[in-house]
């Protein structure tokens, strides 16, 4: 972007707030008190921003739901241990496993 235009976004945003943020010279800017403090407050805004984004994200990506799986007892068996060691985040999800009904007997 531009240094007149951040220059100039600067000084709308002066404006709005009534109040200088930082100390113009002909060779360097300084922040204000209130512009630091102003500053501190923006940057705690935007790092609740970005735990929300990050929150919302991991909601998207994580599943969650009942798992209910039907499978011949062998193939059950083999599911089991895969659950069991950890093959799938089970953290959300509610599971079933249902033997073949015909395998038992």
């Amino acid at each position: 972007m531009p240094r007149s235009s951040v220059s100039k976004l600067l000084q709308d945003l002066e404006q709005h707030l009534g109040t200088k943020l930082v100390e113009r010279s002909t060779r360097a800017l300084t922040i204000t008190p209130e512009g630091e403090a102003y500053r501190d407050l923006a940057l705690g805004l935007l790092a609740d921003l970005d735990a929300m984004d990050a929150a919302a994200g991991q909601a998207r990506s994580s599943p969650r739901g009942r798992l209910r799986v039907d499978v011949g007892s062998s193939l059950a068996n083999l599911v089991i241990i895969y659950l069991g060691e950890g093959g799938l985040d089970v953290g959300r999800w509610s599971t079933e496993l249902h033997g073949d009904p015909a395998a038992r007997r």
